[in-house]
């Protein structure tokens, strides 16, 4: 999974998945949303009013977009009241688009980065959560598995950042979400991992091929010199 950084207008960007957020189930009071129902001729608003969405944590809307622009279809997330908001909210909401995308084989994500508007966090903060939110929804333990044709995964996700005084905030997000997420990735695995295939030694192993990571391993004589009693 790859993330890049998308500059352009949303109305005009070509994806698999568009994603926006509300707060609550008045279109008008978000830019972006409002912004892509006019080029949808209010479908988006007639889907919101209809179905009853009120912007609410775990709410989720998919629209397809007929053509109407290039992005092939338009989800928007619901991230609750914006006193509660936290970044955790983000995260549960971008795992869920990375969900969404597997039903409809979404292989291209451009999503904002949800809350970076409300300077309760920064446009930083909310674009890591995204991108963990995006990676961990992806898990899969596959050591033991053959890939399959019917495997589905998302080549990209571009963060929308149309401040391009921002970008450096975007891409700094991206990069420490990766690292946190891919670290999660990497214990998940030596946890599923059954004992007869992650030795000690494997775990040694493992720990010696990380970057940026000092590491002492211990031998048998000097864990019975401590008396750990791990072993003997």
């Amino acid at each position: 999974m790859k993330f890049t950084i998308q500059t352009r207008d949303l109305t005009t960007v070509k994806t698999d998945l568009l994603v926006v957020n509300m707060h609550d189930g008045k279109i008008e009071a978000h830019t972006f949303a409002n912004r892509l129902d006019h080029k949808l001729g209010g479908e988006l608003k007639t889907l919101i009013q209809r179905e009853k969405f009120e912007g609410k944590i775990g709410q989720a809307k998919l629209l397809n977009t007929h053509g109407k622009l290039p992005a092939a279809y338009v989800m928007v997330v619901g991230l609750g009241e914006k006193k509660k908001f936290n970044l955790e909210v983000v995260r549960k909401a971008s795992a869920r688009v990375a969900q969404t995308a597997g039903q409809i084989r979404a292989k291209h994500i451009t999503t904002a980065a949800h809350g970076g508007h409300l300077g309760v966090f920064s446009k930083e903060e909310c674009t890591q959560a995204v991108v963990e939110g995006s990676i961990l929804a992806s898990y899969k333990f596959t050591r033991y598995k053959k890939p399959s044709k019917d495997d589905f995964v998302i080549d990209e996700i571009a963060i929308l950042c149309p401040d391009k005084t921002k970008v450096g905030e975007v891409k700094r997000g991206i990069e420490r979400g990766q690292l946190y997420a891919e670290g999660v990735w990497l214990a998940r695995d030596l946890i599923n991992t059954p004992a007869r295939d992650m030795t000690p030694l494997d775990l040694a192993k493992t720990a010696r091929s990380l970057k940026g990571i000092r590491t002492n391993i211990f031998n048998a004589a000097q864990i019975r010199k401590m008396g750990m009693g791990a072993f003997w």
